[in-house]
């Protein structure tokens, strides 16, 4: 039987081989019940509704001029007409198809269920084009120019490929500004030429590692993952955790949390040793952070935390460095009007704080002398 498909929802209109001009009472009637049953803040298409009708009513014109009876009637399907095993005439009354068992649920409207695949492809462009346009909107032709010929970015990132994971996070402005890697776990190894290219040949000052809380990759490689395809294991082979472990079972989520940030280190000192060079002259910091957007870390949902820095991991290092950096007094400096000193406990924490970063200045040269050694071992001829 010549088959009529309307293409954008990928429903065959001739597979309905009963299909008449009564198609469009019920066609209708359905519209009306799942529009009964949408959920609050959906809304049925009525043009939508009439589309599919007119479609399927050209359908049954046509299925009707062109038909063979003889075929039909040698491929009817008892079970599915009932005892008559055929279609009644066009004439008939909707109410027929009930008594040769013919169910309602086939007579589906795609556009009213938002968890069809279709549906759903359909939804997301609609978005994205819509996105774009206010993108192009809001930026004129002279913020293109800029990058139009060539890129420099300040950082390589090597981040997951989870879908909460974006860089708007930290960059409002990404473009010609992160030239980003990402995959299962945030692995330098994985896509170490893309790493390269973004610390050698885009000359990027900086290579950052950013992990995740609630990581998949993680709990995965943590786990068992024999269940997974062989591609799926070969990336997570990359991950060396210990297994056994299922931070994501219980109110404690300690073990998760120190998988991620073990990976991090993991991560940092293995782009450590490929770019020991870079590191050593000074011209590429390894920076490894977690983005905690469920606020294991207790520091804020949404807080990026840097726990790595070319190899330095104490936490009061670091949180003295993003004090620093940030251009932040190391502790809250007294109002200029008051005249008394500051409290014993006061000065006792700001001199940690600057002892911390005194070491953090110092350890920083140790390690970059020791990756310069390292390099040298890895080039000798």
């Amino acid at each position: 039987m010549k088959q009529s498909s309307y293409a954008p929802f990928g429903r065959s209109v001739g597979a309905m081989k009963f299909a008449r001009p009564a198609l469009w009472l019920t066609l209708t009637l359905l519209a009306g019940a799942c529009k009964k049953s949408q959920a609050p803040g959906d809304q049925l298409d009525a043009g939508k509704v009439a589309e599919h009708a007119a479609v399927a009513d050209a359908a049954s014109a046509e299925h009707a001029q062109h038909a063979d009876p003889a075929e039909h009637a040698e491929h009817a399907n008892p079970d599915e007409h009932g005892e008559h095993g055929d279609h009644a005439d066009a004439g008939g009354a909707p109410a027929e198809h009930a008594e040769h068992g013919q169910d309602a649920s086939a007579f589906t409207v795609p556009f009213v269920d938002q968890q069809d695949p279709l549906e759903q492809t359909r939804n997301f462009f609609k978005d994205a084009l819509g996105d774009n346009a206010a993108f192009q909107r809001e930026h004129d032709p002279d913020f293109f120019k800029a990058f139009a010929s060539s890129q420099k970015p300040r950082v390589t990132v090597v981040t997951c490929s989870d879908s909460r994971v974006q860089s708007t996070a930290f960059d409002h402005a990404p473009e010609n500004d992160l030239f980003t890697i990402r995959n299962i776990g945030n692995q330098v190894r994985l896509n170490l030429g893309s790493v390269e290219y973004g610390v050698r040949h885009l000359k990027t000052p900086v290579l950052l590692v950013l992990g995740h809380t609630g990581c998949g990759a993680v709990k995965a490689a943590m786990g068992d993952a024999s269940h997974e395809s062989e591609a799926i294991r070969h990336e997570l082979d990359g991950l060396a955790l210990p297994k056994g472990k299922d931070g994501a079972s219980g109110d404690d989520p300690g073990p998760w949390l120190e998988g991620v940030t073990k990976n991090v280190h993991d991560q940092v000192a293995f782009a450590l040793t490929t770019f020991a060079e870079e590191v050593r002259t000074g011209r590429l910091t390894v920076v490894g952070a977690v983005y905690d957007f469920r606020n294991d870390m207790k520091r804020g949902a949404g807080k990026l935390s840097i726990i790595d820095v070319n190899g330095i991991t104490a936490p009061a290092k670091m949180q003295a460095f993003e004090r620093l950096v940030l251009g932040l007094p190391l502790l809250a400096a007294a109002p200029p009007s008051a005249k008394r000193p500051a409290p014993p406990a006061a000065s006792a924490a700001r001199s940690a704080e600057l002892k911390s970063l005194i070491e953090l200045r110092d350890e920083l040269r140790k390690a970059t002398t020791a990756a310069g050694a390292s390099s040298a071992q890895v080039n000798a001829p």
